[in-house]
């Protein structure tokens, strides 16, 4: 079965909550394109920013970094309290570190400056005081240098492999930009030189997450909290790891007595929206996204998350007005139009999408980055509207202006596959693993096609096999394991690994109907009609489903 592909572009705020809530490159993620985004993933959400916790004398703390973990050195701190007005001025150290230490009780707005950045402003920070506040700070450069600036963190690391700092540092821009199995090892030996430093073991719960692995990433939240009690930004995280565990009402209880003393901790609020949108609680979810936008309107954050409960409420228009409204105030901001374009593309408005998202194209001129992710998500509703041909074109766009991102070759590989053209899929797939050649859900996708296309079957055994061996408990790679397995005439193996995946996921109708192919090839109709019928009773994809018809009708 074909899976989404791990991409950089992961903190996008164009997917559904539903995916949301389960972290984007799972490998049990479904096809990928703009509606295998996330809108609000709380992981990725705190990526850039470490929620405060309140403060004995009234301090905030915390690091000043730009997007991949690169100190800003004399970035300039304004905190201003928003009840009266009265502002303090910190600047930050060589280290990137700043520290307001005179912060009363109170809410408060803060912006940074720094010279060859992008200012930033969080509003409704709240500074309380019963432990240690803290904020650490990602800038966006008004350039994007991101692979220079990743090469001196890999330079400064591989020179001081004693400095966990530097290790920290460079694991934080791997995670940045969507490269696990590289941020992994470097967390590692942060740890290794220094495990009792709660920031790395934050991060490894983060990683945890977009590795699909809440039971970790719950482990790691908890040695935070245990090293720096109260810190909401972990007990957000250990929430979401219920979350994904199917733990509804743990993750529910953990956000209701955070939000008791952090009525305004935004990151509490979305993560709240995304759990009551689980349990289908409709309006609360509304009501916590709300909330989140209005203490911070700068994000768009929480306005896209009432626009998703619409969508999952069956109300498309309202959705797409939401933020229509919100464009319409402050036409300027690009990422009020990026969002609108995401939630046009979710409503199935796919003409009106390009157009939004084009429009805003000469806003990132000069971020050959955010360039590509807009072209990807211009291919992906150029796909959804069924034009191919435009589709590749963008994705060939994204692929030039971001030649080292290996999501977009394996995008691009997705859209070849749906135009019939196995051939230039599978050269995509392996351009995308010549980039990242550990990336598992490519390799799982690339053995798939070669199965399904006639390829070299040797081939796609080995790839599923490295897969499988990242994610062995993948039932999604176990069934392409069994696809190569029909295919290559292995019968009764092909028969063992179905049987035992419509054991595990009775609800799942493709699992059924490769098991009925398997049963059919091996000349036991009764069982493969019971498993046609049973696919069915699951409610199939459109195309699933006629082909299980045109089977059904074949065997009888």
């Amino acid at each position: 079965m074909r899976e989404s592909v791990k991409k950089s572009r992961l903190g996008s705020e164009t997917s559904p909550l539903p995916l949301m809530v389960g972290q984007a490159v799972s490998p049990a993620r479904p096809v990928p394109g703009i509606a295998g985004r996330l809108i609000l993933s709380a992981a990725l959400l705190l990526w850039n920013t470490v929620a405060l916790a309140q403060a004995p004398h009234g301090s905030l703390a915390g690091s000043v970094v730009d997007s991949w973990g690169t100190a800003v050195p004399d970035a300039k701190l304004t905190l201003t309290e928003t009840a009266t007005g009265a502002a303090l001025s910190s600047t930050a150290n060589q280290a990137g570190e700043y520290v307001f230490s005179q912060a009363a009780h109170g809410r408060y707005d803060l912006s940074v400056l720094a010279g060859g950045f992008k200012p930033y402003t969080r509003h409704n920070l709240e500074i309380g005081g019963d432990a240690e506040s803290s904020l650490d700070i990602a800038m966006d450069r008004e350039k994007d240098d991101s692979e220079t600036a990743v090469k001196e963190l890999e330079t400064l690391a591989a020179a001081k492999p004693d400095d966990y700092q530097a290790h920290f540092n460079l694991g934080r821009a791997y995670l940045a930009r969507g490269e696990f199995e590289k941020a992994l090892p470097q967390f590692r030996e942060t740890l290794k030189l220094r495990r009792d430093y709660p920031a790395a073991r934050l991060n490894m719960a983060r990683l945890a997450l977009g590795l699909g692995s809440p039971e970790a990433a719950l482990q790691f939240a908890q040695d935070t909290l245990a090293l720096k009690p109260g810190d909401s930004a972990a007990t957000v995280i250990r929430a979401e790891a219920h979350l994904r565990m199917g733990q509804t009402d743990q993750a529910a209880v953990l956000l209701d007595r955070l939000l008791d003393t952090h009525p305004y901790d935004t990151d509490a609020l979305l993560e709240s929206g995304v759990v009551n949108l689980r349990r289908q609680r409709y309006s609360e979810a509304e009501k916590a996204f709300r909330q989140a936008y209005n203490l911070d309107p700068s994000s768009p954050r929480g306005l896209s998350g009432v626009a998703e409960t619409h969508l999952l409420a069956k109300e498309p228009e309202k959705a797409v007005q939401t933020i229509a409204v919100e464009v319409e105030k402050a036409p300027q901001r690009a990422d009020l139009r990026k969002a609108l374009a995401a939630v046009e593309f979710r409503a199935g408005q796919f003409a009106k999408a390009v157009a939004d998202y084009r429009s805003i194209l000469d806003n990132y001129k000069d971020s050959p980055k955010e360039q590509a992710d807009l072209y990807a998500r211009i291919g992906d509703a150029y796909q959804g509207q069924g034009e191919l041909p435009l589709s590749i074109e963008s994705f060939k766009k994204a692929e030039q202006l971001a030649p080292r991102n290996a999501a977009y070759p394996a995008e691009l590989a997705h859209v070849y596959d749906a135009a019939g053209n196995s051939k230039e899929a599978l050269a995509c797939y392996a351009q995308s693993l010549r980039i990242e050649p550990g990336n598992a859900v490519v390799m799982n996708n690339a053995a798939y096609l070669l199965a399904k296309s006639g390829g070299n079957l040797d081939d796609a055994l080995r790839l599923i096999q490295m897969a499988r061996r990242q994610f062995p408990n993948s039932q999604d790679f176990l069934d392409t394991l069994g696809w190569v397995y029909l295919r290559k005439e292995l019968v009764e193996s092909a028969c063992q690994v179905f049987q035992d995946l419509v054991e595990k996921a009775p609800a799942n109708p493709t699992f059924h109907y490769h098991y009925a192919l398997a049963l059919a090839q091996k000349g036991d109709k009764a069982a493969a009609l019971e498993q046609l019928r049973l696919a069915l009773q699951n409610r199939p994809g459109k195309d699933e489903e006629a082909a299980i018809n045109v089977l059904i009708k074949k065997m009888s």
